[in-house]
């Protein structure tokens, strides 16, 4: 199983289940998680987590957008 570190946040991603902290979300077999940054109009970082089905590439499920990775992911995790 993958598992990326991100500095305070460790995301394990399988194929089924995003697991952040103590939460857990199950994903459809066509389901990804998408981390999406980005810079607004201020130059700032902006980052943003998306559950995206891989066939239609429909937005399944998506969090407030941040200014730092672990509190994307929660957004999208608590939303």
């Amino acid at each position: 199983m993958p598992v990326k570190d991100f500095g305070p946040i460790r995301v394990i991603l399988s194929r089924r289940t995003l697991k952040t902290g103590g939460s857990q979300q199950q994903l459809a077999d066509t389901q990804e998680l998408r981390i999406v940054v980005k810079r607004d109009a201020s130059r700032n970082t902006q980052v943003q987590a998306l559950i995206v089905d891989s066939e239609s590439h429909a937005t399944v499920a998506y969090g407030d957008t941040a200014l730092c990775l672990e509190k994307a992911v929660m957004n999208l995790v608590e939303g």
